[in-house]
């Protein structure tokens, strides 16, 4: 039985069908249960997520281009109906006339650049030419939300890729494959994969597929045992972060908390 942070219940097999729309996942759940890019967002700074509460709150969380084409590049390489769905224009600016005119017909969720589609392609051509990453694409399952317990708290995830025991996550970046294995470190993804594997009882491995979106270097980056377990270490300490700070507390409350805390260390 899945009990999210307002009271409802569910089984497991029917909120994982729910999960299936997006309404639901990023909507409702977004509200009601954890998520990975939540709680590493709280260790990177819990001020980080109440900034995140307040423009949702505001509805005007804007995303860098970066995350745009991020966002673009995994519509493609996993769900191309969704890619080709949206609508593209050639403006530079999102306040250009024609951008403008686009998104009065559309819709902002619907409307994206037409350089970033086109970069999108160029990234996407590249992982699709690779023979082991094109059969590893051809045998997975993608976006598939997986919610469950974890020390009796509701956590929700949706891999990307999942292909027989092994969950497979695409990043995307300006660094090299080799730092990149860096960055699960710096930026937290070790918290990630550990979550998915808790909420994927049949998988046994996360591996991350990278890409260079300057150079298309590809990486194929295994997570070992120990870079799992150091996540699992993570995820207790964000979660009893989120408990303190964020649970069932208004955004003013928040804010107070984060208003009184101050670091206090010593010069070196």
């Amino acid at each position: 039985m899945i009990r999210l942070f307002n009271g409802e219940n569910y089984g497991v097999e029917e909120i994982n069908t729910l999960a299936n729309s997006d309404e639901f996942y990023y909507g409702h759940l977004a509200k009601h249960a954890l998520s990975s890019s939540m709680l590493r967002n709280i260790l990177n700074s819990p001020n980080t997520q109440l900034k995140y509460m307040e423009d949702a709150a505001k509805g005007k969380g804007k995303e860098s281009e970066a995350l745009i084409l991020g966002k673009l590049t995994h519509w493609l390489y996993l769900e191309p109906d969704v890619f080709y769905g949206k609508h593209y224009v050639e403006a530079e600016r999102v306040n250009a006339k024609e951008y403008k005119d686009a998104v009065s017909k559309y819709g902002n969720d619907n409307v994206f650049k037409a350089k970033h589609r086109n970069i999108a392609e160029w990234l996407c051509e590249k992982l699709d030419n690779n023979e082991e990453l094109r059969e590893i694409r051809k045998n997975s399952e993608v976006e598939v939300p997986s919610v469950g317990m974890i020390d009796d708290v509701p956590v929700r995830s949706e891999a990307d890729m999942v292909c027989g025991d092994i969950i497979y996550d695409l990043k995307t970046g300006i660094t090299s494959p080799e730092d990149f294995e860096w960055k699960v470190r710096n930026m937290h993804y070790d918290l990630q994969a550990w979550i998915y594997l808790q909420l994927f009882p049949q998988a046994k491995e996360f591996k991350f597929i990278y890409i260079n979106k300057i150079t298309r270097d590809i990486g194929l980056i295994d997570v070992p045992e120990e870079v799992i377990e150091r996540g699992g270490t993570k995820y207790r300490l964000a979660a009893d972060a989120y408990f303190k700070i964020f649970h069932n507390c208004t955004l003013d409350e928040i804010k107070y908390k984060l208003d009184q805390h101050i670091y206090r260390g010593t010069a070196k």
